[in-house]
Order: structure tokens, then C-alpha cells, then sequence
């Protein structure tokens, strides 16, 4: 007879009855018997699953799958068959990670060749950075090229400092070739007076008087050791109460290269070497 309900309960063998063999076969004892639930084991995902046995509100589902899992949270991840890693935010899909599905010659730039990669531009290489001297970061990665807009320079990173490399002007270079004349082009300076002025600073060169017609405005005198080169066609035009002096060597052919106006005066000093000819 059973105490609590007052009904005739089969005892089985050994004594017990058939909800006590049940409890026992399942390993909880009485206790289970006691509000606990158990979890099932389900091969696809539960619209509401139950909260007993669950590590947070969140869904995670690792099945790759083209579209996301129906009824699933907000705040839940899933996987597309892509290898894409996706979150559901309550209202729309959003990429968290890309997978396997990334395109394998897209055009990637790189710090170094990459042998899973058939499109990239490695840095340095197919990529050249440029901006300001400032903005330019720190040195760190070999073989990096910096273009500095600002400066004209090209910059090489050796993984410890800049390098300077290449520059758009000769001046910029730390050290000259034992050898090579540097040549100033008025066409490049804009006018004689600063092409000499600059040839000055550097104590030798050449001064390169393009075809044109250049005015001279202000009284100029060419260096011993400085050389000025006219092309057929180049005229240098004094105006005015001015005075140009050489004191070097003029490389010219046989053709006019002086045209001074209002007084302006032509002179060679002491140590000009070459002849002029002069015609009225």
C-alpha cells in the first residue's frame, strides 16, 4: 500500500516499485524526482530553449549554414557556409570575422609576398606610402619606401631608420659623387639671377641658359669655377644701369648670347678664361 496515496502500488522484484527502479535506472536517485529538469539532446536549435541548464541567454551555433538560424536571439552568433562569423543584433546580420570565404586575388597589400595570395602589393615594393616628413611612421619594417611631399625625398626604412634614398632635388643630398657637375638650370630656377645664386651657394657647377629670352634685372657676378652653358638660341638680356661679370668660362657656339638694353653692361673679369667675339 502507498503511504501517500493510499493505492496498491506492485512491488517488483527485490521490493521496489516500478517509479523507483526508474529513478534508480537513471542514476539520480529520489532527488530527481524533486523539480529538476533534465536537458535534451536535439539536432537543431530550440526556438525557446528552456533556461535550466543554460550558460546565458545568448545562442551560438557552429553549423554552417547559408541563411541565419530561425527564431534565434538578438545578440546571437552564427556561422555561414562561407566560414563567415555572424552576428544577429535583433534586426539585421552583422560580419564579425571573416572566414575561408575571403577572395585569394583580391587586391591585398601586404607587409611581405604572401604564398596564399596571387593579387597582393606588398608595402614598399608594389605600395609606396607618401605624405608629409611628420606624418611619416616609425621606422621598423626593412624595405618600407616613404615618399615625403613636403621634402621631395624618398625615404627607405632599413627596420631601424629612415634612409634617404632618392630626392627630387640635387641640393638635397647628403653627399655629392666626387665627379659629377652639378648643373643649374635657369628654366628650373625661373630666373639667371637665381640659378647663380644658387650655383654661388655650391661653389661649382654649371649654369644652364636655356632657348629664351632672360632678363636680368639686378647686377650678377658668375664665380670663378662656375661655367655658363647657352644654347643656340638662348639670349641673356641686361636691362638698365647693371653690370653682368663672368669670371669663369662660357661654352657657347658660334651665335649671339648677349642682348643688353638701356646701358646694361657685359664684363669678364681678371680670371675669365675663353674668347668672346664681339660684332656691333
Amino acid at each position: 500500500m502507498d503511504e501517500d496515496t493510499g493505492k496498491r502500488t506492485k512491488v517488483l522484484k527485490y521490493g521496489r516499485t516500478r517509479r523507483e527502479a526508474l529513478l534508480a535506472l537513471l542514476g539520480a536517485g529520489a532527488g530527481l524526482g524533486a523539480g529538476l529538469a533534465l536537458a535534451p539532446i536535439v539536432s537543431a536549435p530550440i526556438t525557446n530553449p528552456p533556461t535550466i541548464g543554460r550558460l546565458s541567454s545568448d545562442f551560438l551555433s557552429l553549423i554552417p549554414r547559408s541563411t541565419r538560424p530561425a527564431g534565434i536571439p538578438s545578440s546571437s552568433m552564427w556561422v555561414r557556409d562561407t566560414g563567415d562569423l555572424m552576428l544577429y543584433d535583433g534586426a539585421d546580420d552583422v560580419l564579425v570575422g571573416p572566414g575561408a570565404g575571403a577572395p585569394s586575388d583580391a587586391s591585398y597589400v601586404t607587409m611581405a609576398s604572401e604564398a596564399e595570395l596571387s593579387a597582393e602589393s606588398v608595402l614598399g615594393t608594389g605600395v609606396i606610402m607618401a605624405g608629409t616628413t611628420a606624418s611619416r611612421p616609425s621606422a621598423g619594417v626593412n624595405g618600407r619606401l616613404f615618399w615625403s611631399t613636403d621634402e621631395g625625398i624618398l625615404y627607405r626604412d632599413n627596420a631601424s631608420v629612415w634612409q634617404k634614398s632618392a630626392v627630387r632635388d640635387y641640393a638635397d643630398l647628403d653627399a655629392k659623387p666626387i665627379g659629377v657637375i652639378e648643373v643649374f638650370n635657369v628654366g628650373d630656377y625661373g630666373t639667371f639671377s637665381a640659378a647663380v645664386a644658387a650655383a654661388t651657394a655650391a661653389g661649382s657647377g654649371t649654369i644652364h641658359v636655356p632657348v629664351g629670352t632672360w632678363p636680368v634685372t639686378t647686377n650678377e657676378t658668375v664665380p670663378l669655377g662656375i661655367r655658363g652653358m647657352f644654347d643656340q638660341g638662348a639670349i641673356l638680356q641686361p636691362d638698365g644701369a647693371i653690370t653682368v661679370t663672368f669670371n669663369g668660362t662660357i661654352d657657347a657656339g658660334n651665335y649671339q648670347i648677349f642682348d643688353p638694353q638701356g646701358g646694361a653692361i657685359i664684363a669678364f673679369g681678371a680670371t675669365f678664361e675663353g674668347v668672346v667675339e664681339l660684332e656691333w
